[in-house]
């Protein structure tokens, strides 16, 4: 069965995220506003907020660059537009024995990395492009 969380929501639990909920700085109409932190790992945090309820919205990875392009630079990913509205992201790391060429699509840039990062998760190969782009 699919998973039917949010493509963003999936892509952030691929990525170790933890959230860290912080007390109510405000309401907007009858929802309470809460600072929280995202960590990805020890050197990097991401702010963002939570809606009614308390519930975390991860980054929003599959649509907003402020979020996803720091993955693309982080993955050293590339994007090429194929046709239409058909996307691909690739990332290429030439370390590991044998070499990794990963490649997926979607109908956006962010929507194709998001794709890829599940893929890679799925194929448990994610951790070992994260540690060779931290090598990098």
């Amino acid at each position: 069965m699919p998973d039917p969380r949010p493509l963003n929501v999936r892509v952030a639990d691929a990525l170790g995220t933890m959230h860290v909920l912080g007390p109510v700085i405000g309401k907007d109409g009858e929802r309470n506003i809460r600072r929280c932190t995202h960590h990805k790992d020890e050197t990097y945090a991401y702010d963002f907020m939570t809606d009614y309820d308390g519930r975390v919205l991860a980054p929003p990875y599959d649509t907003e660059w402020s979020a996803g392009g720091p993955l693309i630079e982080r993955l050293h990913v590339d994007l090429s537009w194929l046709s239409g509205s058909e996307w691909t992201a690739t990332v290429w790391i030439p370390n590991p024995s044998p070499r990794l060429n990963r490649r997926s699509s979607g109908p956006s840039p962010l929507v194709a990395l998001c794709n890829l990062i599940l893929s890679l998760e799925h194929d448990g190969l994610l951790k070992e492009v994260l540690a060779a782009a931290a090598a990098a």
